[in-house]
C-alpha cells in the first residue's frame, strides 16, 4: 500500500476535531440541540428495525461514522481507535489486538446507517416524527417541538420549543416591556422593579377601595383624606371610643351627641385641679431652669480658674473608697491577717494599704507603703470604723503610717462584716 492510499484511509483532522468537541459537550452534563448540519447522538433504540450490527463492538453505540479495520475486517467508531489511527502511531487494534492497526472511513457503511429510520431523541416527551438517521440532527436543530432551546432574550432559561413562545411573552423577566402609564421602555424586571417606584404617571387604586388612583409616593397623604380610612373620634381625648369611616364620621357625632356631652362634663370637672397641678408644674420647671443657670455659671468659673489657676504646691487628698473586712470573727478566732486594696494618698502621693489582724481579742490595723515605694514617710491615717448595720463602732481612730498598729476593742456582735472609712491622709514627709 502506498502512501497516499494510507493516507485516504486515515479519517479527516476537521472530523476528528469536530468528533472531540462534539464528546466534551456531552460530558458537560447540559442537555443540548444539536445545530445545523451536526450529528445527533443516535441511540440502538431510536431505530425502527434492529440495529445490533450498527453498533461499535468496542464503545456499544451506533456506528454513525465507521472505520473498517484492515486487520478483522471490524467496524468502529473514532472513539474506539483512541487515536490510533495517527500518522507515525503504532497501537494494536481495539477489536482483535493487532499491532499496528490500520483503518478506512467505511463510506457504504455510513450511507446505510444514514439511510436507516429512526424516531425522534425526543419521543419520550411526546415527538412522534420518523425520518432517516441523517435528517434527525437538523429535525432537533429547526423543527421538534419538544427539543430543549434557550430562551431568545437571553434570560438563561432553557424550555420545549412548543413552550418557547409562551415564556417569551409572558414569563420572561428580560422580555421587552413598555410602561402603561408613560410609555417607558425596557425589559419587564427592569420596567416593574425599578421604573415603576420612581413614575409619576403610575399610579394604584387606593387600598381603601374609594375607587381613586394615587401615586404610590402620595398613598399616605390620600390615607389621611381617604373617606373609607377608619378614623378615631375627634373626642376621643374626651373617653368616646369609637372608631368608623371618615365618611361615616358626621353622623357618628350626630348619633352621640348626648354621650359627647357627658364626657366632656366629667372632664370639665377635673379642670380646675389639672389648671392647679399645670401651674405647679410651672413653678417647679422654672426654679430648675434657675439651678442650670447657677449650674452653668459655676462651671463656667471653675473652667476659668482652672485655666489661670497654676498646680496646687500642698498635695490634694483622694478619698478612697470604704474597704469592707468580711467576718471579723473568724479574723480574731484564727489569728489571720486581712489587707486592703492599695490606695494614693493624695495626686502624685505615696501608695498605701492597710493591714489588720488579731491582737488577743482586739484588733490591731496598721497602715503600711505599698511594695516598691521609699521607705522615709511620716504620716497618719485617719478612719472610722462601722458595724454590720453601719453602726459607728470607732470614730476618728488615728493610724500612724509605718508604725504599731492602732488596737481597737470591739463591742456587740462579734461576727459579721466591718467597714473601714477612711476619713483623711496626712504626710508630713514627702520627700
Amino acid at each position: 500500500m502506498d502512501a497516499g492510499e494510507e493516507k485516504r484511509k486515515q479519517p479527516p483532522a476537521k472530523l476528528l476535531a469536530f468528533l472531540g468537541k462534539r464528546r466534551s459537550s456531552a460530558g458537560s452534563g447540559e442537555p443540548q440541540s444539536p445545530g445545523p448540519g451536526q450529528r445527533s447522538s443516535l441511540q440502538e433504540q431510536d431505530f425502527l428495525e434492529s440495529a445490533s450490527d450498527i453498533i461499535c463492538p468496542v464503545t456499544k453505540r451506533v456506528l454513525v461514522v465507521p472505520y473498517l479495520t484492515e486487520c478483522c475486517g471490524s467496524h468502529v467508531a473514532l472513539e474506539a481507535l483512541d487515536g490510533s489511527c495517527k500518522a507515525g502511531e503504532k497501537k494494536p487494534c481495539p477489536v482483535c489486538g493487532e499491532p499496528g492497526v490500520k483503518v478506512m472511513l467505511d463510506k457504504s457503511f455510513q450511507r446505510r446507517v444514514n439511510e436507516m429510520k429512526v424516531r425522534c431523541s425526543n419521543k419520550q416527551p411526546g415527538c412522534k416524527w420518523v425520518g432517516e438517521a441523517s435528517a434527525l440532527a437538523t429535525h432537533l436543530a429547526d423543527d421538534c417541538r419538544y427539543a430543549t432551546v434557550a430562551c431568545q432574550h437571553s434570560c438563561g432559561v432553557r424550555v420545549q420549543r412548543r413552550l418557547m413562545e409562551e415564556h417569551a411573552s409572558q414569563h420572561c423577566p428580560k422580555r421587552p416591556y413598555t410602561c402603561t402609564y408613560c410609555n417607558y421602555k425596557g425589559t419587564y424586571k427592569e420596567v416593574t422593579k425599578s421604573h415603576w417606584p420612581v413614575c409619576k404617571s403610575y399610579s394604584l387604586p387606593c387600598p381603601n377601595g374609594c375607587s381613586v388612583l394615587v401615586q404610590p409616593s402620595q398613598l399616605q397623604e390620600h390615607l389621611r383624606e381617604c373617606p373609607n380610612q377608619e378614623a378615631e373620634c375627634p373626642l376621643r381625648h374626651a373617653g368616646c371610643p369609637s372608631k368608623s369611616k371618615r365618611r361615616n364620621m358626621q353622623t357618628h357625632m350626630e348619633e352621640a351627641t348626648q354621650t359627647h356631652l357627658l364626657l366632656v362634663s366629667e372632664l370639665s370637672k377635673d379642670v380646675p385641679l389639672l389648671t392647679s397641678e399645670v401651674e405647679k408644674l410651672k413653678g417647679v420647671v422654672g426654679q430648675q431652669a434657675e439651678s442650670i443657670k447657677s449650674l452653668e455659671a459655676q462651671v463656667k468659673a471653675l473652667a476659668t480658674l482652672c485655666l489661670h489657676t497654676p498646680a496646687p504646691s500642698v498635695p490634694v487628698f483622694i478619698p478612697p473608697p470604704a474597704f469592707v473586712i468580711p467576718d471579723r470573727g473568724r479574723l480574731l478566732q484564727e489569728g489571720g491577717e486581712w489587707r486592703s486594696p492599695p490606695f494614693y494618698s493624695h495626686v502624685g502621693g505615696r501608695k498605701l494599704f492597710l493591714l489588720a489582724s488579731a491582737a488577743g481579742p482586739r484588733l490591731a490595723v496598721s497602715a503600711r507603703l505599698a511594695e516598691g515605694e521609699p521607705p522615709a514617710v511620716e504620716g497618719v491615717v485617719t478612719f472610722n470604723l462601722l458595724g454590720p448595720g453601719a453602726e459607728e463602732l470607732c470614730r476618728g481612730v488615728a493610724c500612724g503610717i509605718e508604725r504599731a498598729g492602732c488596737q481597737l476593742e470591739l463591742k456587740g456582735d462579734s461576727h459579721g462584716a466591718l467597714v473601714i472609712e477612711i476619713c483623711a491622709v496626712k504626710i508630713e514627709n514627702n520627700n
